[in-house]
């Protein structure tokens, strides 16, 4: 069965109550100082995939999403394909091969479990998101209308049957400054599965950070994290190191907040057409990557990189420059940014879970606990 998301009504409802201006920007922003905590991560284990014949992951899709079992569940984006892998790392099978049919995909953007082991896959060429089942089957599909809005963030989650995507407004897309289309354009769309009513079906979380109007930048996606024990989804932006935190029941901002490492950069120009790629990221490498926000039970942070002209040249993952910033979950209190050496890839059950080794042949996840030294 195709559902298809309908988002008009909601984005004449969102732009009528939820207005912002350039003058929230400090108005609601209250930067905390640091403790004095020394964290570090300490080693649990260290997973090596199994090369079983030719199905190992020659270009992973920077993720890994876990089923109730703790299967391992990666995207290989030469193949368009996802390998199953059990908790041990010992391969169990693939789903999925380049295509347009039912478990095809062409360019998967997205992708997340929910606690039924149901797959939620977006599929950007398509314009769709596919629901695999646990038998691997296709369940249902969602056809995405891009006449209101466009899914923008890697994030998609599912909490008590509600899917939840990070989207940029049709009429921030169009701009080609930081206007204030930008910071009013709906940040989180969540998405009632089992509503058969079509009109109730969907609804929106916050607006995109004020901030966002000071900053020289093209690159504005939404990052989210959802902790389900507090019920509060976390978001940030790739191109900024401020947090809004909103109540998932009643989408009321709770907290927003942040604290600038002298390790994060933001923009300072914007990238011009007339230049070379080389150029243009040169330009812009005083700009930090922000790639995920995460929750654990005692600390809230993101993980951020910097780029580097090595890393242009070579593209060699060494030669970026990873970071933590870590928040007290407790009073959102800035503790600390450290540098670490690999690619975090997901933050799950207080672990953290980071790519070491990206050859095929030896494949290695680093696992890691942050605590207090």
């Amino acid at each position: 069965m195709k559902l298809y998301l309908l988002a008009v009504i909601g984005f004449i409802f969102f732009s009528c109550t939820q207005k912002k201006t350039k003058q929230d920007i400090h108005q609601y922003f209250s930067k905390k100082t640091s403790e004095n905590i020394q964290l570090k991560l300490n080693k649990i284990s260290t997973l090596t995939l199994e090369n079983h014949e030719e199905e190992s992951i020659g270009a992973p899709l920077y993720n890994v999403e876990f089923d109730t079992s703790g299967n391992m569940y990666f995207f290989d984006t030469i193949e368009s394909k996802f390998i199953i892998y059990d908790n041990k790392g010992r391969f169990l099978k693939t789903l999925g091969r380049v295509g347009r049919g039912p478990i095809e995909f062409e360019l998967v953007y997205g992708y997340t479990l929910d606690n039924k082991n149901n797959l939620y896959v977006y599929d950007d060429a398509l314009r769709r998101i596919k629901v695999i089942d646990d038998s691997l089957k296709l369940s249902s599909s969602y056809a995405i209308d891009n006449k209101s809005y466009y899914i923008t963030s890697h994030d998609l989650e599912v909490v008590n049957d509600n899917l939840y995507l990070g989207i940029l407004g049709i009429e921030a897309a169009s701009v080609t400054d930081n206007s204030e289309k930008l910071i009013n354009s709906p940040l989180i769309m969540f998405y009632d599965i089992e509503n058969q009513l079509e009109e109730k079906r969907y609804n929106y979380i916050g607006t995109y950070d004020p901030y966002l109007m000071e900053i020289e930048s093209y690159y504005y996606r939404p990052i989210f994290s959802i902790d389900r024990k507090k019920e509060t989804i976390l978001v940030s932006h790739q191109n900024s190191y401020r947090f809004q935190e909103f109540d998932l029941k009643t989408g009321n901002l709770i907290k927003y907040f942040g604290f600038k490492s002298e390790n994060y950069g933001e923009g300072e120009k914007k990238s011009s057409r007339n230049k070379n790629r080389k150029e243009n990221f040169v330009n812009t490498l005083s700009e930090s990557n922000n790639e995920m926000v995460f929750t654990t039970d005692e600390f809230i942070g993101n993980f951020y990189l910097n780029g580097t002209e090595q890393w242009f040249d070579s593209k060699d993952l060494s030669d970026l420059r990873y970071f933590l910033s870590i928040y007290s979950r407790e009073n959102y209190t800035y503790l600390t940014t450290f540098q670490v050496d690999y690619r975090l890839i997901k933050v799950h059950d207080n672990k953290f879970y980071f790519i070491e080794n990206e050859n095929p042949e030896e494949f290695k996840i680093g696992v890691y606990e942050l605590i207090e030294v």
